[in-house]
Protein backbone atom coordinates (compact mmCIF):
# COMPACT_ATOMS: atom_id res chain seq x y z
CA UNK A 1 0.00 0.00 0.00
CA UNK A 2 1.58 3.42 -1.06
CA UNK A 3 1.88 6.10 1.88
CA UNK A 4 0.71 9.42 1.80
CA UNK A 5 4.53 10.13 2.01
CA UNK A 6 5.11 8.48 -0.81
CA UNK A 7 2.21 9.29 -2.90
CA UNK A 8 3.79 12.95 -1.96
CA UNK A 9 7.22 12.07 -3.48
CA UNK A 10 5.55 10.62 -6.33
CA UNK A 11 3.21 13.72 -7.30
CA UNK A 12 6.52 15.91 -6.72
CA UNK A 13 8.72 13.69 -9.32
CA UNK A 14 6.01 13.66 -11.48
CA UNK A 15 5.42 17.95 -11.49
CA UNK A 16 8.91 17.93 -12.01
CA UNK A 17 9.25 15.75 -14.97
CA UNK A 18 12.45 14.11 -16.40
CA UNK A 19 14.88 16.53 -14.54
CA UNK A 20 14.28 15.21 -11.54
CA UNK A 21 17.15 13.36 -9.77
CA UNK A 22 16.13 12.14 -6.76
CA UNK A 23 13.48 12.90 -3.74
CA UNK A 24 14.62 12.46 -0.58
CA UNK A 25 13.04 12.12 3.14
CA UNK A 26 14.63 13.63 5.70
CA UNK A 27 14.06 14.66 8.92
CA UNK A 28 12.03 12.80 11.83
CA UNK A 29 10.19 10.82 9.42
CA UNK A 30 13.30 9.19 7.73
CA UNK A 31 15.69 9.09 11.09
CA UNK A 32 12.87 8.76 13.46
CA UNK A 33 11.49 10.85 16.51
CA UNK A 34 8.52 11.73 14.40
CA UNK A 35 5.36 12.72 16.64
CA UNK A 36 1.91 12.64 15.24
CA UNK A 37 0.27 15.97 14.79
CA UNK A 38 3.96 17.69 15.64
CA UNK A 39 6.57 16.66 13.05
CA UNK A 40 6.52 18.29 9.41
CA UNK A 41 7.32 15.87 6.28
CA UNK A 42 10.80 17.21 5.30
CA UNK A 43 11.52 16.49 1.65
CA UNK A 44 14.68 17.45 -0.63
CA UNK A 45 14.12 17.58 -4.53
CA UNK A 46 17.58 17.84 -5.98
CA UNK A 47 16.67 18.73 -10.02
CA UNK A 48 19.32 18.87 -12.79
CA UNK A 49 18.85 22.45 -13.61
CA UNK A 50 16.40 25.74 -12.52
CA UNK A 51 13.30 24.86 -12.20
CA UNK A 52 10.80 26.69 -14.80
CA UNK A 53 7.72 28.78 -13.41
CA UNK A 54 5.59 26.00 -14.33
CA UNK A 55 7.54 23.36 -12.72
CA UNK A 56 7.60 25.56 -9.62
CA UNK A 57 3.68 26.49 -10.20
CA UNK A 58 2.94 23.11 -10.00
CA UNK A 59 4.88 21.45 -7.10
CA UNK A 60 3.28 24.24 -5.23
CA UNK A 61 0.16 23.13 -6.21
CA UNK A 62 1.20 19.48 -4.85
CA UNK A 63 1.96 20.58 -1.80
CA UNK A 64 -0.84 22.17 -1.17
CA UNK A 65 -3.60 19.33 -2.25
CA UNK A 66 -1.21 16.39 -0.57
CA UNK A 67 -2.38 14.28 1.99
CA UNK A 68 -0.59 14.97 5.10
CA UNK A 69 -1.80 12.04 6.95
CA UNK A 70 -0.60 12.60 10.64
CA UNK A 71 2.14 15.04 10.16
CA UNK A 72 1.49 18.86 11.02
CA UNK A 73 2.31 19.92 7.64
CA UNK A 74 5.27 19.97 4.63
CA UNK A 75 8.49 21.24 4.56
CA UNK A 76 10.36 21.51 1.05
CA UNK A 77 12.98 22.47 -0.85
CA UNK A 78 14.09 22.36 -4.50
CA UNK A 79 17.80 22.82 -5.05
CA UNK A 80 19.94 21.94 -8.31
CA UNK A 81 21.77 19.19 -8.77
CA UNK A 82 25.32 21.75 -9.28
CA UNK A 83 24.01 23.22 -5.78
CA UNK A 84 23.81 19.54 -3.69
CA UNK A 85 27.51 18.61 -5.31
CA UNK A 86 29.45 21.26 -4.31
CA UNK A 87 27.57 22.84 -0.97
CA UNK A 88 28.73 26.41 0.13
CA UNK A 89 28.05 28.22 3.04
CA UNK A 90 25.02 30.15 1.29
CA UNK A 91 23.46 27.59 -1.15
CA UNK A 92 20.70 28.88 -3.96
CA UNK A 93 17.19 27.35 -3.55
CA UNK A 94 15.21 27.06 -6.52
CA UNK A 95 11.86 26.71 -4.38
CA UNK A 96 10.88 26.80 -1.28
CA UNK A 97 7.46 25.57 0.40
CA UNK A 98 6.07 25.52 3.56
CA UNK A 99 2.55 24.26 4.42
CA UNK A 100 1.94 24.64 8.02
CA UNK A 101 -1.24 24.51 10.26
CA UNK A 102 -2.83 28.25 9.27
CA UNK A 103 0.17 28.73 6.87
CA UNK A 104 1.38 27.95 3.44
CA UNK A 105 4.95 29.96 2.73
CA UNK A 106 6.41 30.29 -0.87
CA UNK A 107 9.86 31.54 -2.10
CA UNK A 108 11.36 31.56 -5.18
CA UNK A 109 14.90 31.21 -6.70
CA UNK A 110 16.90 32.69 -3.24
CA UNK A 111 20.34 33.19 -4.46
CA UNK A 112 21.83 32.48 -0.88
CA UNK A 113 19.86 30.32 1.77
CA UNK A 114 22.40 29.55 4.62
CA UNK A 115 19.79 27.24 6.82
CA UNK A 116 19.81 25.02 3.57
CA UNK A 117 23.06 23.65 5.18
CA UNK A 118 21.80 21.65 7.82
CA UNK A 119 19.07 20.41 5.65
CA UNK A 120 21.83 19.26 2.75
CA UNK A 121 23.76 17.51 5.93
CA UNK A 122 20.78 15.74 7.17
CA UNK A 123 19.26 14.42 3.77
CA UNK A 124 22.85 13.01 3.04
CA UNK A 125 23.35 11.86 6.57
CA UNK A 126 20.13 10.29 7.69
CA UNK A 127 17.98 10.87 4.23
CA UNK A 128 15.92 8.26 2.30
CA UNK A 129 15.27 8.48 -1.62
CA UNK A 130 11.34 7.91 -2.35
CA UNK A 131 12.38 8.58 -6.24
CA UNK A 132 16.13 8.09 -7.87
CA UNK A 133 19.43 8.47 -6.53
CA UNK A 134 20.15 8.19 -2.37
CA UNK A 135 21.22 10.97 -1.50
CA UNK A 136 24.91 10.25 -0.91
CA UNK A 137 24.95 10.08 -4.81
CA UNK A 138 23.97 13.70 -5.15
CA UNK A 139 24.45 15.17 -2.39
CA UNK A 140 28.81 16.20 -1.18
CA UNK A 141 29.60 16.10 2.02
CA UNK A 142 29.12 19.14 3.86
CA UNK A 143 31.90 20.78 6.27
CA UNK A 144 30.98 20.11 9.71
CA UNK A 145 32.11 23.69 11.16
CA UNK A 146 29.75 25.25 8.35
CA UNK A 147 26.74 23.79 9.75
CA UNK A 148 28.01 24.90 13.49
CA UNK A 149 28.72 28.05 13.00
CA UNK A 150 24.92 28.84 11.00
CA UNK A 151 23.70 27.11 14.48
CA UNK A 152 26.04 29.70 16.12
CA UNK A 153 24.05 32.37 14.29
CA UNK A 154 20.93 31.33 15.41
CA UNK A 155 21.60 30.71 19.47
CA UNK A 156 22.94 34.34 19.08
CA UNK A 157 19.27 35.34 17.58
CA UNK A 158 17.55 33.63 20.18
CA UNK A 159 19.50 35.38 23.58
CA UNK A 160 17.28 38.11 22.75
CA UNK A 161 14.06 36.03 22.62
CA UNK A 162 14.03 34.08 25.38
CA UNK A 163 10.18 35.53 26.26
CA UNK A 164 8.96 33.88 23.25
CA UNK A 165 7.02 31.40 25.60
CA UNK A 166 5.39 30.61 21.93
CA UNK A 167 8.66 28.99 20.43
CA UNK A 168 10.77 28.66 23.51
CA UNK A 169 10.33 24.65 23.60
CA UNK A 170 11.63 25.12 19.87
CA UNK A 171 14.49 26.95 20.78
CA UNK A 172 15.52 24.68 23.88
CA UNK A 173 15.35 21.55 21.80
CA UNK A 174 17.24 22.77 18.89
CA UNK A 175 19.82 24.12 20.91
CA UNK A 176 20.02 20.76 22.01
CA UNK A 177 20.24 19.31 18.34
CA UNK A 178 22.84 22.28 17.56
CA UNK A 179 25.18 21.59 20.67
CA UNK A 180 25.28 17.39 20.06
CA UNK A 181 26.28 17.82 16.46
CA UNK A 182 28.62 20.49 17.45
CA UNK A 183 30.03 17.85 20.25
CA UNK A 184 29.82 14.34 17.96
CA UNK A 185 28.74 15.36 14.24
CA UNK A 186 25.21 13.56 14.99
CA UNK A 187 21.97 14.94 13.73
CA UNK A 188 19.80 13.63 16.16
CA UNK A 189 15.80 14.20 17.15
CA UNK A 190 14.22 16.42 19.21
CA UNK A 191 14.22 14.28 22.20
CA UNK A 192 17.18 12.30 21.34
CA UNK A 193 19.42 15.68 21.29
CA UNK A 194 17.45 16.85 24.88
CA UNK A 195 18.72 12.80 26.31
CA UNK A 196 22.02 13.62 25.59
CA UNK A 197 21.98 17.30 26.99
CA UNK A 198 21.12 16.16 30.16
CA UNK A 199 23.97 13.06 30.39
CA UNK A 200 26.41 16.02 29.84
CA UNK A 201 24.44 18.93 32.66
CA UNK A 202 21.81 17.74 34.40
CA UNK A 203 21.14 20.54 36.15
CA UNK A 204 19.72 22.36 33.06
CA UNK A 205 16.25 22.02 34.08
CA UNK A 206 15.11 23.80 31.39
CA UNK A 207 15.20 20.79 29.19
CA UNK A 208 12.88 18.51 31.09
CA UNK A 209 10.66 21.87 30.95
CA UNK A 210 11.02 22.14 27.09
CA UNK A 211 10.53 18.16 26.48
CA UNK A 212 7.17 18.21 28.70
CA UNK A 213 5.82 21.06 26.53
CA UNK A 214 6.41 19.60 23.67
CA UNK A 215 5.03 15.36 24.04
CA UNK A 216 2.87 16.02 26.82
CA UNK A 217 1.52 19.29 28.91
CA UNK A 218 1.36 22.06 26.29
CA UNK A 219 0.66 24.48 29.30
CA UNK A 220 3.48 23.41 31.04
CA UNK A 221 6.04 26.83 31.21
CA UNK A 222 9.59 27.01 30.07
CA UNK A 223 11.59 29.24 32.28
CA UNK A 224 12.83 31.74 30.44
CA UNK A 225 15.95 32.44 32.73
CA UNK A 226 16.83 28.35 32.20
CA UNK A 227 16.22 29.01 28.31
CA UNK A 228 19.03 32.02 28.57
CA UNK A 229 21.31 29.97 30.54
CA UNK A 230 21.64 26.88 27.82
CA UNK A 231 21.93 29.52 24.73
CA UNK A 232 25.13 30.37 27.10
CA UNK A 233 26.60 27.12 27.62
CA UNK A 234 25.91 25.52 24.12
CA UNK A 235 27.42 29.06 22.53
CA UNK A 236 30.63 28.30 25.39
CA UNK A 237 31.08 24.87 23.79
CA UNK A 238 34.05 24.62 21.84
CA UNK A 239 34.07 21.58 20.14
CA UNK A 240 35.21 18.10 20.84
CA UNK A 241 38.50 18.32 22.77
CA UNK A 242 41.75 16.69 21.32
CA UNK A 243 44.85 16.44 23.31
CA UNK A 244 45.78 20.13 20.88
CA UNK A 245 42.58 22.13 21.90
CA UNK A 246 39.28 22.18 20.46
CA UNK A 247 38.62 20.52 17.19
CA UNK A 248 36.92 23.21 15.55
CA UNK A 249 40.50 24.87 15.85
CA UNK A 250 42.09 22.11 13.22
CA UNK A 251 39.88 24.37 10.69
CA UNK A 252 41.30 26.87 9.47
CA UNK A 253 39.93 29.18 6.47
CA UNK A 254 41.26 32.25 4.70
CA UNK A 255 38.53 33.87 1.95
CA UNK A 256 38.43 36.90 -0.46
CA UNK A 257 37.25 38.33 -3.88
CA UNK A 258 39.15 37.78 -6.69
CA UNK A 259 38.80 40.04 -9.60
CA UNK A 260 38.68 37.29 -12.25
CA UNK A 261 36.35 34.54 -13.77
CA UNK A 262 36.33 31.51 -11.40
CA UNK A 263 37.71 29.43 -14.65
CA UNK A 264 40.46 31.14 -14.68
CA UNK A 265 41.64 30.79 -11.09
CA UNK A 266 40.93 27.26 -11.01
CA UNK A 267 43.02 26.73 -13.61
CA UNK A 268 45.64 27.68 -11.34
CA UNK A 269 44.81 25.33 -8.93
CA UNK A 270 43.98 22.55 -10.79
CA UNK A 271 47.00 22.44 -12.66
CA UNK A 272 49.61 20.92 -10.09
CA UNK A 273 52.62 22.59 -12.18
CA UNK A 274 50.98 26.09 -11.53
CA UNK A 275 50.79 26.09 -8.10
CA UNK A 276 54.08 26.85 -6.70
CA UNK A 277 53.68 29.72 -8.21
CA UNK A 278 51.14 31.12 -5.39
CA UNK A 279 51.97 28.80 -2.40
CA UNK A 280 51.72 30.89 0.92
CA UNK A 281 53.08 28.18 2.61
CA UNK A 282 56.75 28.15 0.66
CA UNK A 283 56.55 24.40 0.83
CA UNK A 284 55.69 23.86 -2.93
CA UNK A 285 59.10 23.26 -5.26
CA UNK A 286 57.77 21.76 -8.47
CA UNK A 287 55.13 19.28 -10.03
CA UNK A 288 55.50 17.71 -13.32
CA UNK A 289 53.81 19.62 -16.25
CA UNK A 290 50.41 17.13 -17.17
CA UNK A 291 49.06 16.38 -14.29
CA UNK A 292 45.78 18.56 -14.69
CA UNK A 293 42.99 17.61 -12.25
CA UNK A 294 39.64 16.57 -13.59
CA UNK A 295 38.40 13.90 -11.38
CA UNK A 296 37.74 12.66 -7.61
CA UNK A 297 40.09 9.49 -7.77
CA UNK A 298 43.02 11.31 -9.29
CA UNK A 299 46.39 11.22 -7.75
CA UNK A 300 49.01 13.99 -8.17
CA UNK A 301 52.63 14.15 -7.39
CA UNK A 302 54.06 17.42 -5.55
CA UNK A 303 58.05 17.62 -4.67
CA UNK A 304 58.14 20.36 -1.42
CA UNK A 305 60.80 22.87 -1.03
CA UNK A 306 62.64 20.41 1.51
CA UNK A 307 63.13 17.65 -1.15
CA UNK A 308 60.14 15.37 -0.29
CA UNK A 309 57.72 13.78 -2.40
CA UNK A 310 54.20 13.95 -1.81
CA UNK A 311 51.33 12.00 -3.52
CA UNK A 312 47.70 14.27 -3.37
CA UNK A 313 44.56 11.89 -3.54
CA UNK A 314 42.20 13.98 -4.62
CA UNK A 315 39.26 13.41 -2.87
CA UNK A 316 36.29 16.33 -3.59
CA UNK A 317 35.74 17.77 -7.55
CA UNK A 318 33.46 19.95 -9.05
CA UNK A 319 35.12 21.72 -12.08
CA UNK A 320 35.71 25.14 -11.49
CA UNK A 321 33.83 25.70 -8.09
CA UNK A 322 36.12 23.09 -5.55
CA UNK A 323 38.53 20.80 -5.49
CA UNK A 324 40.13 18.96 -2.56
CA UNK A 325 43.17 16.47 -2.00
CA UNK A 326 45.13 14.61 0.59
CA UNK A 327 48.50 14.43 0.93
CA UNK A 328 50.54 11.15 1.38
CA UNK A 329 53.87 9.69 1.04
CA UNK A 330 54.80 7.68 -1.99
CA UNK A 331 52.62 4.40 -1.36
CA UNK A 332 50.90 5.17 1.97
CA UNK A 333 47.64 6.09 2.92
CA UNK A 334 47.20 9.77 3.58
CA UNK A 335 47.81 10.70 7.26
CA UNK A 336 44.32 12.61 7.47
CA UNK A 337 44.70 16.30 6.54
CA UNK A 338 42.98 18.07 3.70
CA UNK A 339 43.58 20.90 1.37
CA UNK A 340 40.24 22.34 0.20
CA UNK A 341 39.42 25.63 -2.77
CA UNK A 342 36.03 26.80 -3.09
CA UNK A 343 35.55 29.09 -6.04
CA UNK A 344 31.81 31.08 -6.21
CA UNK A 345 31.61 33.76 -8.95
CA UNK A 346 30.09 36.92 -7.86
CA UNK A 347 29.50 37.68 -11.55
CA UNK A 348 31.51 37.47 -14.77
CA UNK A 349 34.76 38.82 -13.42
CA UNK A 350 34.53 38.18 -9.64
CA UNK A 351 35.03 34.94 -7.59
CA UNK A 352 34.39 34.72 -4.09
CA UNK A 353 37.15 31.92 -3.23
CA UNK A 354 37.73 30.18 0.03
CA UNK A 355 40.84 28.48 1.24
CA UNK A 356 40.73 25.53 4.02
CA UNK A 357 42.87 23.79 5.67
CA UNK A 358 41.39 20.57 7.55
CA UNK A 359 43.29 18.61 10.19
CA UNK A 360 40.82 16.73 12.25
CA UNK A 361 41.54 13.46 10.95
CA UNK A 362 45.29 14.45 11.14
CA UNK A 363 46.69 10.70 13.18
CA UNK A 364 50.20 11.27 12.51
CA UNK A 365 52.64 13.13 15.22
CA UNK A 366 55.41 13.96 13.57
CA UNK A 367 53.07 16.46 11.22
CA UNK A 368 50.92 17.63 14.09
CA UNK A 369 53.70 20.71 14.72
CA UNK A 370 53.41 22.20 11.04
CA UNK A 371 49.51 21.43 10.84
CA UNK A 372 49.81 23.56 14.28
CA UNK A 373 51.79 26.47 12.57
CA UNK A 374 49.34 26.41 9.23
CA UNK A 375 47.27 29.49 10.42
CA UNK A 376 44.73 31.60 8.72
CA UNK A 377 47.37 34.22 7.42
CA UNK A 378 49.30 31.42 5.65
CA UNK A 379 46.28 30.50 3.60
CA UNK A 380 45.38 34.31 3.15
CA UNK A 381 48.70 34.54 1.20
CA UNK A 382 48.04 32.33 -0.61
CA UNK A 383 44.60 33.69 -1.80
CA UNK A 384 46.95 36.92 -2.18
CA UNK A 385 49.35 35.69 -4.28
CA UNK A 386 46.91 33.42 -6.28
CA UNK A 387 45.30 37.04 -7.14
CA UNK A 388 48.30 38.46 -8.03
CA UNK A 389 49.19 35.49 -10.36
CA UNK A 390 45.97 35.49 -11.91
CA UNK A 391 45.97 39.33 -12.90
CA UNK A 392 49.44 39.02 -14.07
CA UNK A 393 48.00 36.71 -16.37
CA UNK A 394 45.54 38.23 -17.49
Amino acid sequence: MVTPVEELAARCADAVGGTVRSVILHGSLAAGGFRAGRSDIDLLIVVDSGLSDSQASALEEVVREADVGDASGIDLHVVTADVAAVPTRTPAVELQVGRYPGEFEVERRRSEAPDLLAELSMARAQGRALVGAAPVEVIAPVPHAWVVDRGRHWLRTWQSLTDDTEHAAFMVLTACRMWRFAADGVHSSKIEAAEWALTRNPSLTVIRQAVRQYTDDPAVTVDEKGIAALLETVLRFEGPMTEDGPMTERIVTAAREISAAAADIFELIADPSLQPSWDGNDNLSEAAAGQRVRAVGEVFTMTTTSGNIRENHVVEFAEGRLIAWRPAEPGQNPPGHLWRWELDPVDAGRTRVTHTYDWTQLTDERRLPRAQATTADRLQASLDRLATRVNASE
